[in-house]
């Protein structure tokens, strides 16, 4: 993954993931985050722990509300308990620039959340992973990462970019909200993984945006 080549590589790196198709493999573990016996997979001890899995069904509410639940905040509870037994000390963890309310300004980490109506069960499930990482804060460093749009290979399909990508190179229409669609702030995906690998190192507690410094609407990225 982008984030296991960026660290060094004098790093010891237990790498997990829920697709048996990758195992067995060197340095992997199986984990399936719906799972409440699946952390017996992990060793007694780790240093850090970085909390990247997102269920395939994120936009499918409320059809699989329940594994978006069990992925986005029930595994991040069963972690962070394992990480306080564990002698964790720093934990990471994979937000969303949606648990904002919607705003034509830059964002800052102090602006309000979208917990009024009209919000994404999503966002609201990163939401509460948020509130539980807080509540663990007395026991490690806790760095929440709040990711917006990114960009860049190897990409999941479903992502909006990767989607947007594959109907531009097959012709097919692209339907934009208004002259030019919304306006975001793409990352790449390499500079990205470079905020997660510089997370795990803080002290203390930390809740940081990560996008990247231009502003483009989704009708320039098609164009």
């Amino acid at each position: 993954s982008h984030v296991c080549r960026a660290f060094p590589g004098d790093i010891n790196l237990i790498q997990t993931t829920s697709n048996t198709n990758l195992l067995p493999r060197p340095g992997w573990i199986h984990l399936d985050m719906v799972d409440p016996d699946t952390l017996r997979n992990l060793p007694p001890r780790l240093d850090a722990i970085i909390y990247l899995a997102q269920s395939p069904y994120y936009k499918d509410f409320p059809g699989h509300s329940n594994h978006i639940w069990e992925v986005n905040v029930q595994g991040v509870h069963r972690l962070l308990e394992y990480a306080r037994q564990a002698g964790v000390q720093h934990f990471v963890l994979a937000s969303s620039g949606s648990v904002y309310l919607p705003s034509d300004a830059d964002l800052r980490e102090t602006d309000p959340l979208w917990l009024a109506p009209g919000g994404s069960f999503y966002a609201r499930s990163k939401i509460a992973a948020e509130l539980l990482m807080n509540a663990y804060a007395d026991f490690f460093s806790t760095t929440i990462l709040r990711f917006f749009t990114m960009y860049g290979p190897r990409l999941a399909p479903d992502m909006l970019l990767a989607r947007m990508a594959r109907s531009v190179l097959h012709g097919l229409p692209v339907s934009l909200s208004g002259k030019d669609g919304f306006s975001f702030n793409p990352v790449h995906a390499d500079d990205a993984a470079r905020a997660v690998v510089r997370a795990v190192l803080l002290e203390e507690n930390h809740t940081i945006n990560v996008a990247g410094p231009e502003v483009v609407t989704l009708g320039q990225v098609c164009r």
